[in-house]
């Protein structure tokens, strides 16, 4: 009886941590938002200004595209008219009005936007292996 009783308990561990782990492979859970892959933010193009910060007087208009890719354009300051194509981005939904959107650019930069659609903020770290920056600023459209 002993012997009995063990072996279930451990079969029902042992399929119990095989559930669970199909889970966490196949998707990444924040409560009751699914994200894969970021994909929920294809389409998307936003329009900011650094008001704040190492940016001061930058603006910016960056869409994400259905294929994957993320465009960025510089409108004011001193990336005016530069532009480029980036392949590579994550995003993440943090809360009803909060998200996070990191993308590596080719020149090997790594920004990331957390952004409030509520309150219209938005706040950035530029970094590379030398360097950081933290502006901040307003969120102006989103379309």
């Amino acid at each position: 009886m002993k012997k009995t009783s063990i072996l279930i308990m451990v079969t029902i561990l042992a399929i119990a941590t095989s559930c669970n782990q199909k889970e966490t492979k196949n998707e990444s859970n924040m409560g009751s938002f699914k994200l894969i892959k970021g994909r929920f933010i294809n389409g998307l193009t936003i329009t900011y200004k650094w008001g704040e910060g190492d940016f001061e007087g930058a603006k910016y208009r960056i869409e994400y595209k259905a294929n994957g890719t993320v465009s960025w354009k510089g409108l004011e300051g001193w990336e005016k008219g530069e532009s480029n194509i980036e392949n590579n981005y994550y995003a993440r939904k943090i809360d009803d009005d909060i998200y996070t959107i990191s993308m590596l650019e080719e020149s090997l930069w790594t920004v990331t936007l957390i952004f409030n659609t509520k309150t219209k903020r938005i706040y950035g770290c530029a970094s590379n292996e030398k360097e950081i920056y933290k502006p901040e600023g307003i969120l102006e459209s989103i379309e």
